[in-house]
């Protein structure tokens, strides 16, 4: 499209415009040679994608307080970083970072990328007792999200009977939190984040470790079935996640 303008106090508006037609029916020879080119990478790639890297057992969803997809990822995550020495208290990440249910049977492993687009990196965060109790009040505002290694209630959309590590929350002391760079950002409104008092960042995204848990399950016969066990005990949140 050749477009004319014309200018009127300097300002522009649309005088005339006329329109021609390009064919591209057939690739020139330059084409032709990028496509060679990049055509055995993405060929590599397809294949990567659609190996098989598990089976399912059902279908495994998301949903709050407890789900199966829930307790897949946030597990996953939690082993994987303890096999890297890393070490913490509790796991937890955001219920919005799972995007879409994994289906039954053969676990391909675009759908992981799916399920979680995000190149977010695994990081540890110091909080207070104060600020933990903070965490899982948002926690419980928002109805729940993935968490491992900790358990509590929702009453009254506030967080009760909180136990970490098989204990009950102490507010003299400090826990570390195993999560993503994103949440701890602050990120999906979890300010309780940002009164750490010490941080770490590791070099190993949380969908890495993701794939990496479900090809060591696979390896050993395992299909994937996560377990729901009352992490968290109360209602739904009123929207229809």
């Amino acid at each position: 499209m050749t477009l004319l303008l014309s200018q009127c106090s300097r300002k522009f508006f649309l005088k005339s415009s006329s329109q021609q037609l390009y064919s591209i029916s057939a690739a020139s020879d330059q084409d032709s040679s990028v496509i060679r080119f990049y055509r055995p990478y993405k060929q590599g790639l397809d294949s990567q994608m659609n190996a098989v890297i598990g089976v399912c057992g059902s279908e495994i969803a998301p949903r709050r307080p407890n789900g199966a997809l829930n307790n897949l990822v946030i597990d996953a995550m939690a082993e994987v970083a303890r096999q890297q020495s890393i070490s913490f208290d509790f796991a937890h990440i955001n219920y919005k970072s799972l995007r879409v249910k994994l289906p039954a049977g053969d676990l391909r492993a675009f759908k992981i990328y799916e399920m979680m687009p995000f190149e977010n990196l695994m990081v540890t965060v110091r909080l207070k007792g104060a600020s933990i109790l903070d965490l899982f009040n948002y926690i419980a505002r928002e109805g729940g999200d993935p968490i491992s290694n900790a358990s509590f209630k929702i009453a009254g959309g506030k967080a009760t009977d909180i136990v970490i590590n098989g204990k009950p929350l102490n507010f003299s002391e400090e826990y570390t939190i195993l999560t993503s760079d994103y949440v701890a950002n602050g990120g999906d409104r979890a300010d309780a984040y940002l009164q750490a008092t010490s941080r770490k960042d590791y070099p190993l995204k949380v969908r890495d470790a993701i794939l990496l848990y479900i090809k060591q399950q696979t390896a050993a016969g395992k299909i994937l079935e996560p377990k729901l066990d009352n992490r968290i005990i109360g209602n739904k949140p009123r929207s229809n996640e």
